[in-house]
């Protein structure tokens, strides 16, 4: 959400292209961000890659701590060619499969982690030559427990979805739920150690089991 929201407050007009670098096959990692001609691999068929298709836009790279250390020389290699350009989004890329033709995009790119990557470096394996690359302007987005009263209010926007969500689930036998405020006390004490996605399944649990139409405390079933 944060960085979709960035993407939206900038001049930039083209897309914002979101990946997951932890759920890229690894075998496949190159061809999906710089693309690749049909045959350059077993199983790689032509696609155009993510570089690509956010090329005047933003390309979100999700959990690029769990990018392996071979992957991160290449994406290091692809954000270095912007020394050339003297433009940090110019980037000059490679397409898997041939030799030494280029192609120039403009990509803003953002990356997330929710690991320090800087604690352990050893042992995570992330190199510090693209972490400084990357890090050129970090924000630090507190977790859910140290949010406040915030999490009342996340809580409700997703409950409101969710409510929503069900409604046409189950059209005929739904009624919307809504929080006690013993609820939202429970809410508030917690710790959420899996953050918003813990409380989302903690919300749609109390909804499927809720009997009424306002979820109270003994509704909200904490781990």
């Amino acid at each position: 959400l944060f960085a979709e929201a960035i993407h939206k407050a900038s001049a930039r007009k083209g897309k914002f292209v979101a990946i997951n670098c932890a759920a890229i096959p690894s075998e496949l990692f190159e061809s999906e961000l710089f693309g690749a001609i049909k045959g350059a691999g077993t199983g790689v068929a032509a696609r155009g890659g993510y570089f690509k298709e956010a090329n005047g836009g933003t390309l979100f790279l999700d959990e690029v701590g769990e990018m392996l250390p071979q992957h991160q020389s290449k994406l290091l290699r692809a954000i270095e060619s912007a020394e050339a350009a003297k433009s940090p989004t110019k980037l000059k890329l490679q397409t898997v499969g041939t030799s030494g033709k280029q192609y120039e995009v403009d990509v803003r790119i953002i990356a997330a982690t929710n690991r320090n990557l800087l604690s352990g470096l050893t042992q995570s394996n992330f190199r510090k030559d693209l972490y400084y690359r990357l890090a050129t302007f970090p924000i630090l987005i507190p977790p859910l427990r140290d949010r406040g009263s915030d999490v009342i209010t996340i809580a409700k926007h997703l409950l409101s979805r969710i409510n929503e969500q069900s409604s046409i689930t189950e059209p005929a036998g739904f009624t919307p739920k809504s929080l006690t405020e013993a609820a939202q006390i429970r809410l508030r004490s917690y710790h959420w150690p899996g953050n918003v996605r813990e409380l989302n399944a903690v919300l749609t649990r109390a909804v499927i089991m809720a009997t009424g139409s306002r979820l109270e405390a003994l509704d909200v079933d904490l781990a």
